[in-house]
């Protein structure tokens, strides 16, 4: 509604999408375009025409003044005329001369106060960012097993939260796929693109990047294929770019990936620009074929996919990897047997044994972030594993990572049950995997160029290898934490002080499982002093967050002395604080996760939080267990106890029969 006073008076007009209609045909003043975008504006403060008569006292008012002041703005006739023009409107000129005054639109002002102007500035500001490109939104994560970590922490932080008092418990973080970094992956492929080389990095730069890929992900796992791709490289910016064909699509989409990798492995801190490389990333996508195209080069298209995979799940991207399809080419292509008598050329047969079992390791350790049966059967694999044949150190770590992957597709397959449940196969499926692990610990002793001693720099390849056995005796082993987490909580709701005692069996699971958890944060702590953290690929963050996790839920049991000690909530939020400030995003999450927990214990256990000695962290950690962790005689022990267990082949009643020791404990309900 518009009200108007007397000329000269001070008007207030309340505005929204009519402001200019009612400018143009209302006021002599500019609309700036803070009010062009449809912002409420309350009210905004302008002057009514005065009349000839009025402007004439005014005139007069001013005649004091030594030198009166041009009018900012002119009405076109005094334009045309080229004299002066009061600015008013109408301004004085057209008034003697009884003719319409008219104003450029651009012309017209707004009187306004600072204020006004600032808080109109900032409303546009907003509206900007508001009207910018369209943000994805986040969609549920789809589904995660029980095997998966994140999925794993969710299901014991809800579980506390329902005995805890809800009020005060805090929430449940959720953070699910492609939050951490928003990806749009191009809808539309380029059929016609053309490569500049005015538009790549330099030669030398490239040369960095590839060598940093080479160093980080090449000694563990088969990206590329460093004679091929280097003859392309240097023969593009030797003799120019080649237009792009079908025959050569392939190789200018794994050369964009390799610099997006480098340039992700190579950034610190965080970017406001996206995920690190992403500028890259985004032109190989550009240039990704069909399935038909994928299939020109088939062994290209595989190293390609697993490229993409590692990329996507290092951006927080799960459900967007692209190893399906390169096992997919794998598989069609045959793979999975051996092919030595088609191909003759030794180098070649290295190259497709190699990208076919960088495919097996990336599945299998996928398989377990996402909590997925795995794609491939053992079974139904002929490949021999490179370290039957050659007895060199990049084999023989080769030949440890598949069969570490083994034993993570064996745990996926029989210890998780569908529903994620126990039932009475439990231990039977335990004793074998550990029998299995102690035994691969017992070969590992051969290989000294993969041990961990202590002494010395540590090797990234041993790191990692050391780490993904150790995390398969995690995965092996955490299951029962959640049963019995959930007992414990059982019984104080229900206050029901019966004294009971974990089997010593299990006690003997969880100190494996607790010797590991350390023993991974230890390596981690190690690979941090010598700046070999992975800052970029997700598996050490995942390691770094399932050690804190676990050995969290087995101080709050406390099922011996050791579990007291609480040095490794320390520890984690220092790894994962070194990852966040080298530009893991995700490991935000993963710290808010970790940190929930911690408070959620802290009102479970509903007493002061015992002291500790202060002691500097990474001492407390080394104190523990020696430099290989348990040891294979430890973990045979624990399958001889597990051995001597009566046989659970009745119900699942008898789960919590063998979980434990107490004539007091039938009210625990069954699983």
């Amino acid at each position: 509604m518009d009200t108007l006073h007397s000329p000269g008076v001070v008007v207030e007009v309340y505005l929204f999408s009519s402001i200019l209609n009612f400018a143009q045909k209302q006021t002599v003043f500019n609309v700036t375009r803070y009010l062009t975008h449809g912002c409420f504006i309350r009210y905004i403060t302008f002057y009514a025409p005065l009349t000839a008569l009025q402007m004439r006292s005014r005139a007069g008012d001013s005649a004091s003044h030594k030198q009166s002041r041009r009018s900012n703005v002119a009405c076109l006739q005094c334009r045309e005329r080229k004299v002066r023009c009061s600015g008013t409107c109408p301004c004085i000129n057209c008034i003697r001369r009884s003719t319409e005054c008219v104003f450029d639109q651009d012309d017209r002002k707004v009187l306004v106060s600072e204020n006004l102007l600032n808080e109109l500035k900032r409303k546009a500001e907003e509206l900007d960012e508001m009207q910018g490109p369209a943000k994805k939104t986040p969609r549920p994560s789809g589904f995660l097993g029980p095997s998966s970590t994140w999925a794993y922490s969710r299901h014991v932080m809800v579980m506390i939260r329902q005995y805890v008092d809800q009020e005060t418990s805090p929430e449940v973080p959720l953070n699910i796929d492609g939050v951490a970094f928003n990806i749009e992956l191009p809808r539309m492929r380029q059929a016609g693109a053309s490569i500049n080389i005015e538009s790549l990095p330099s030669l030398d730069y490239a040369i960095y990047l590839t060598n940093t890929v080479k160093f980080h992900i090449a000694q563990t796992y088969h990206i590329f294929d460093e004679g091929h791709f280097m003859r392309g490289l240097l023969s593009m910016y030797n003799d120019g770019p080649p237009p792009l064909n079908s025959e050569n699509r392939m190789w200018y989409i794994q050369y964009f990936l390799i610099m997006a990798m480098g340039k992700g492995l190579l950034t610190r801190g965080m970017s406001k620009a996206g995920s690190p490389g992403s500028e890259y990333f985004l032109r190989a996508m550009e240039l990704f074929p069909d399935a038909s195209g994928l299939y020109e080069d088939p062994i290209l298209s595989i190293e390609v996919c697993c490229g993409l995979a590692l990329y996507l799940q290092a951006v927080d991207h799960r459900n967007s990897a692209y190893l399906g399809l390169g096992l997919r080419i794998a598989l069609s292509q045959g793979l999975h047997r051996d092919i030595v008598g088609e191909f003759p050329d030794d180098i070649e047969v290295e190259r497709y044994r190699n990208a076919w079992w960088t495919l097996y390791i990336l599945d299998r350790k996928f398989s377990s972030l996402m909590g997925a049966p795995s794609s491939v059967h053992d079974s139904d694999i002929s490949v021999p594993v490179p370290g039957q044949l050659s007895g060199s150190r990049k084999s023989n770590a080769l030949d440890m990572h598949i069969k570490l992957s083994r034993l993570i597709a064996k745990v996926l397959n029989t210890v998780y049950g569908i529903d994620g449940r126990l039932d009475d196969s439990f231990p039977k499926n335990t004793l074998t995997i550990l029998k299995e692990l102690a035994a691969l610990a017992s070969e590992w002793n051969s290989y000294p160029d993969l041990k961990l001693d202590g002494q010395g720099p540590v090797s990234r390849v041993s790191a990692t290898l050391n780490l993904c056995y150790h995390q398969c005796i995690v995965l092996t082993t955490r299951p029962v934490l959640m049963c019995l987490l959930r007992d414990k909580l059982e019984l104080d709701r229900r206050e029901n002080r019966s004294t009971f005692e974990i089997a010593e069996p299990i006690k003997a699971l969880l100190k494996a499982c607790y010797d590991s958890a350390h023993k991974s944060l230890r390596i981690l702590d190690t690979l941090q002093s010598q700046d070999l953290l992975e800052l970029f690929l997700p598996f050490d963050l995942d390691h770094a967050f399932s050690a804190g996790f676990v050995l969290a839920l087995i101080s709050a049991l406390q099922p011996f002395p050791d579990a007291l000690c609480e040095p490794y909530f320390e520890a984690t939020v220092n790894i994962l604080d070194t990852l966040i400030a080298g530009g893991n995003l995700p490991a935000r999450f993963r710290r808010q996760e970790i940190e929930r927990l911690h408070d959620m214990l802290r009102l479970v256990n509903q007493r002061e939080t015992i002291a500790h000695p202060h002691e500097d962290q990474t001492a407390a950690i080394a104190a523990h267990e020696g430099e290989q962790g348990i040891s294979p005689s430890q973990l045979l022990n624990i399958t001889n106890m597990l051995d001597c267990c009566p046989p659970l082949n009745l119900d699942l009643d008898a789960v919590n029969s063998w979980l434990w020791e107490s004539a007091s404990f039938g009210d625990v309900p069954s699983m």
